[in-house]
Formats: structure tokens, sequence, C-alpha cells
């Protein structure tokens, strides 16, 4: 489980973090090296077989360490053409084409789609945090700025009447507990 997964369980829980280390998984896995990908799996698939060799129960077992070389039936054309549904002809393309991409792309999706389109209440939430109040009441214009925007039209407030009512129970706040 990463960093981000355990972070997102905790109870302590600070929107604006969780918002931050979200956004910059989701820039990592944009950026994922598949080079160094390969070299990582080649590198588990090597650790792997020595263990087994090591052991006499899985003696007899060997996982592969590169990418199978399948030949690949080609497909016929006219002279001078080319045929643009071809599959790549290294493994590690067609790997690269038909396996990891498509994976990747899922998961940047699935993180983008249940993130960023809540990333305004993500902020607006932040306001709502008793560790917050601190800096509300210090300085309510902390409140400016499109803070709090998103949850006034979900909740169909008035926006102003909503920060004045979250900088006057910040100022309460201390008295409550």
């Amino acid at each position: 489980m990463g960093p981000v997964s355990k972070y997102l369980q905790t109870s302590g829980l600070h929107f604006k973090v969780a918002w931050q280390m979200d956004e910059h998984a989701v820039d990592q896995l944009n950026k994922i090296d598949v080079n160094y990908l390969k070299q990582k799996a080649e590198n588990f698939a090597i650790n792997t077989n020595e263990l087994m060799d090591e052991s006499d129960v899985l003696n007899s077992l060997e996982d592969e360490t590169t990418l199978p070389v399948l030949r690949v039936a080609q497909k016929k054309c006219l002279a001078g053409e080319s045929s643009h549904d071809e599959r790549p002809k290294d493994e590690m393309q067609c790997f690269q084409a038909s396996v990891l991409r498509p994976i990747l792309d899922q998961i940047i999706q699935s993180m983008t789609e249940r993130f960023s389109k809540n990333k305004q209440l993500v902020m607006d939430s932040h306001y709502l945090d008793p560790r917050t109040f601190q800096k509300i009441r210090i300085d309510p214009k902390e409140l400016d700025g499109g803070a709090l925007e998103k949850m006034s039209k979900l909740a169909k407030v008035n926006e102003c009447s909503l920060k004045t009512e979250l900088i006057r129970f910040a100022n309460l706040f201390p008295n409550l507990i």
C-alpha cells in the first residue's frame, strides 16, 4: 500500500495535504519511466528465481525473466502500402501498448475522476477542519478568494453569510472544547 493510500485512511487526515499527495501521485504516474519499470520487473524475476533455487520445495519451478518472443504473422498488403494495424515487432513495445499503458491510464483516470471533480469541495472542506480555525481567527481574510464558494452553492446558502458564520464559529470554538 502506497503512502497516499495509507494517508487517506488515517484519522487525522488533512484535506489539503491529501489533495496535494493525490496530485503528486498522478504526476508521478504520468512520468513513469518504462525502462526503469522493466529493470525492476527483471530484477524481481531474477531474485525470485534465486530464492526458488535455494528452496527444495520450489526447485522445480522457474519464472521467466524476459518477455517471450512470439512469432508474428505478417499482414499481406500490396507493394508500397503500409498497414497501420500491425502489431509492434518489439515485445517490449507490444507489452507497453497492450498491458502497461492501459493499466496506467486506468489508474490515472480513476484517481483523476475521484479527486479532480471534487477539488473545490475538498478545498472548501479544509476550512471546516478545527486545525484551520486558528488561522481563521488570526486572519479572517484567509477565507477570501473563492473559499467556501462550492460549498455555499451546494448548500444553497449565501457565500458571504457562510463565511461570516464560519468566522464566528472559529472564534467560539476554543470555548467549546
